[in-house]
């Protein structure tokens, strides 16, 4: 049974996450309620809620010889690109444009605040190229944005894929999600129900 005092610094590491989601992109920019499920889905399936972070390296392909990172298991080579690609990032943080793939590790362990903005960064750029369409984002957080417009293209039944399922099945556990809505209370409201974690954060 959680104490008082844990439950009050529960709710105030949720209430920071929220404001961290909306300061990240500006001001005028506020997580919708889809983003914010979404990021706790995410979330779920590859670390699950950052208790597991100590990602496999991979052997082949464009990222072999790196590892994922942290709670949403962004690779080393989607960090630098979105980084450097989204312009309030890089302005906070323009050692990313000379930083090499084998230094992100070590960069976003001292800047801990940055994950969120890159994950959040990055699938609002998965919203604008495929909607609000968990399958395609499940399975473009894993293949990224051209093997996801490729698999589509041909035909592909996404739901039928191991990641887009396991995306599926913790969406459904969380409750699904709703119309997006930019009320900020009500997103409080939705990851602080039944004292659930919110987007984790660290």
């Amino acid at each position: 049974m959680e104490t008082t005092q844990t439950q009050n610094n529960n709710f105030n590491k949720l209430a920071t996450v929220v404001v961290l989601a909306v300061l990240a992109f500006g001001s005028t920019s506020i997580a919708s309620q889809f983003e914010v499920v979404m990021l706790r889905t995410i979330s779920s399936v590859e670390s699950n809620n950052g208790r597991y972070t100590n990602h496999e390296t991979i052997e082949t392909g464009l990222n072999a010889g790196t590892s994922a990172y942290g709670q949403y298991g962004l690779m080393p080579i989607t960090i630098l690109e979105v980084g450097v690609k989204t312009p309030s990032i890089l302005k906070e943080y323009p050692e990313l444009a000379s930083l090499e793939l084998s230094e992100l590790h070590d960069f976003m362990d001292a800047n801990p605040e940055l994950e969120l903005k890159i994950a959040s960064s990055l699938l609002r750029r998965l919203l604008k190229i495929f909607g609000q369409n968990p399958q395609a984002i499940g399975y473009a957080w894993l293949n990224g944005i051209t093997g996801t417009k490729r698999a589509l293209a041909a035909g592909k039944d996404l739901s039928t894929h191991w990641h887009v399922k396991k995306i599926m099945a913790a969406l459904d556990k969380l409750g699904g999600w709703s119309k997006p809505t930019k009320d900020l209370f009500c997103l409080q409201s939705l990851m602080l129900a039944d004292n659930q974690p919110g987007v984790p954060y660290r």
